[in-house]
């Protein structure tokens, strides 16, 4: 596990296959999803490996998927965190559930990862779930860090949510709604293809200069208007 900082404020936590990101607050951290199951001590250690002093205090979810909720219970039994999730994940979360019916994102590659190891999103679950303290609607200012602007992404989930920071000249932290790389891509899978594709057609229409995904690197000049370019009206 490895933690790079791509800003004043922001941390990249590399997981592998996967990203979490650490925010950095005046009294303590917020965590933005968790990896998948096993990575909570881990994920402690590197912190104070890398001298990232301070309590987690915030662990807010961009969706439900087990690669984004995975280490969930055990970092609130370990930090005693308050957990941040959209109204329309919170069930699921709370139930355990980490996979939803979807169909796949267009190319052939996702097709097949969607239809036969996905197997069309068939239901699964975590040996247990995590009660969720602060439901979310988008547009809330969460108190973590320069402040986290909660924006509702629907379409690779229902209430998948990206983080907003307006400081620094505005970096998004976009979950799943798209994947990184040199410009952004469509995601693995949605749960509502013709929505996510319209939520990432909305994204390029906002004001940010960078972007960091929970797969793929982030793109850190320039970013809306990849969006943009990447996902036309």
């Amino acid at each position: 596990m490895k933690i790079v900082q791509v800003s004043q404020s922001l941390y990249e936590v590399n997981m592998g296959f996967v990203h979490a990101y650490l925010v950095r607050g005046k009294e303590d951290w917020a965590l933005v999803d968790t990896g998948v199951a096993g990575q909570g001590r881990p994920l402690l250690n590197a912190m104070a490996e890398a001298g990232l002093e301070g309590p987690i205090g915030h662990i807010i979810l961009t969706q439900l998927h087990g690669d984004h909720t995975g280490s969930l219970r055990e970092l609130k039994n370990l930090t005693g965190a308050k957990v941040y999730a959209h109204e329309k994940e919170a069930p699921a979360i709370e139930e355990g559930l980490v996979m939803r019916p979807c169909v796949p994102a267009p190319g052939v590659i996702k097709w097949f990862i969607n239809k036969l190891i996905l197997r069309g999103g068939k239901p699964s679950y975590l040996p247990e779930g995590t009660p969720v303290d602060v439901l979310l609607k988008g547009g809330e200012i969460i108190p973590a860090g320069p402040g986290l602007e909660v924006i509702h992404t629907p379409g690779h989930t229902a209430g998948h949510i990206c983080l907003l920071l307006r400081e620094e000249g505005g970096i998004l932290i976009a979950g799943d709604v798209a994947s990184g790389g040199k410009s952004p891509g469509y995601p693995m899978l949605f749960e509502d293809r013709e929505r996510g594709i319209g939520t990432l057609q909305k994204l390029g229409g906002l004001s940010f200069s960078q972007a960091y995904f929970g797969h793929g690197e982030g793109i850190q000049s320039a970013a809306a208007e990849r969006f943009r370019i990447s996902f036309p009206v």
